[in-house]
């Protein structure tokens, strides 16, 4: 063989692994590579809906929207849908496509609503995907000028003493400041006469036509502030920031009674794991932001992580709790 022809072939021959190794590199950055269909999220603009108008759910998905749009650096829109108790918006997200593109703002009512509605237009455990926790909210428990308590055990004697003279207000039958309130009562042996208003009974507490209620922090705080009412204690496992001095009624009367309303954020039924799991990884990440959570405080939330499967278990306990109330209560469903 010459010369020429065994330096073309030499050349050849290095030619063909130079070309092998760089298609070898290729697969392996390939692989490396997260699949376009199938892995990246987000890539387009997200709608979290909040079934309810303003208030203290828009606040918080509102906030939620923010963090959400920080981690994922996407654009997070909040969708207000109010109607029939939040059935309207929840039901809404139900049947949305499963891509992660239409999350929703679920609270205390997707596991009330189907005791108190015939058809709530959704089962809170076959339509949605849990995603995260995102905090609770106790309630506060006050009374009127007119009801000569400091604590809970002192109006809780005034109250046996009276009997079903006392009454106790709530924003609407169903509503969380209605069955919290009564599942209170009840455990403490206070019987009183529920009064049922569309709105926080503000007028009739300041005027002492109304003696007990139970609400968020934010709607009381006026009253309590410039002394119209009388703060005698929350209903979750911590205090307040807004409210310090307020004991629990974990701590102080109740043991393990921790209830309210909580806010978390779902999913249809569906939507991939992966988008749950960058979703909740988001919110967790976000959850641990010092100015965020001051802003939680401010709002009467305690932030509380749950990521999806644990949140589920949450959903499921929840579910069963507020049921058993719900018909012990003799409520009928609308």
């Amino acid at each position: 063989m010459s010369q020429s022809v065994s330096g073309i072939l030499g050349r050849r021959t290095v030619w063909k692994s130079v070309w092998k190794g760089v298609g070898w590199t290729l697969l392996l950055m390939a692989a490396a590579l997260p699949s376009v269909g199938a892995q990246v999220y987000p890539v387009r603009q997200i709608r979290l809906v909040v079934p309810f108008g303003a208030g203290a759910s828009d606040a918080t998905g509102r906030v939620v929207a923010e963090l959400l749009r920080e981690q994922l650096g996407a654009s997070v829109v909040v969708e207000n849908r109010p109607g029939a108790n939040g059935n309207l918006g929840t039901a809404a997200v139900a049947r949305a496509a499963p891509d992660g593109y239409t999350l929703l703002l679920v609270s205390s009512s997707l596991v009330t609503s189907p005791s108190l509605y015939v058809n709530p237009g959704y089962d809170p455990l076959r339509d949605f995907s849990a995603v995260s926790l995102v905090g609770n909210v106790p309630l506060v428990a006050v009374v009127a000028n007119s009801v000569p308590a400091k604590s809970m055990r002192e109006f809780i004697e005034y109250a046996r003493a009276r009997r079903d003279r006392i009454s106790y207000g709530s924003a609407g039958v169903g509503n969380m400041t209605h069955l919290v309130a009564q599942s209170f009562l009840e455990s403490v042996g206070v019987q009183a006469v529920h009064v049922p208003y569309n709105i926080v009974p503000l007028a009739d507490l300041f005027a002492s036509r109304l003696h007990f209620y139970m609400g968020t922090a934010s709607s009381l705080m006026p009253g309590i502030r410039d002394g119209r009412l009388m703060a005698l204690a929350t209903t979750g496992k911590a205090r307040l920031a807004v409210l310090p001095e307020v004991p629990t009624l974990d701590e102080s009367l109740l043991p393990g009674f921790d209830r309210g309303i909580w806010y978390g954020i779902a999913a249809p039924a569906g939507t991939p794991q992966h988008v749950v799991a960058a979703l909740a990884d988001a919110l967790a990440r976000g959850m641990k932001d010092a100015t965020l959570r001051q802003r939680f405080d401010q709002m009467g939330l305690l932030p509380r992580v749950l990521g999806p499967k644990e949140f589920q278990a949450f959903i499921n306990a929840e579910l069963d709790h507020w049921t058993r109330i719900i018909r012990a209560s003799g409520l009928k469903p609308e």
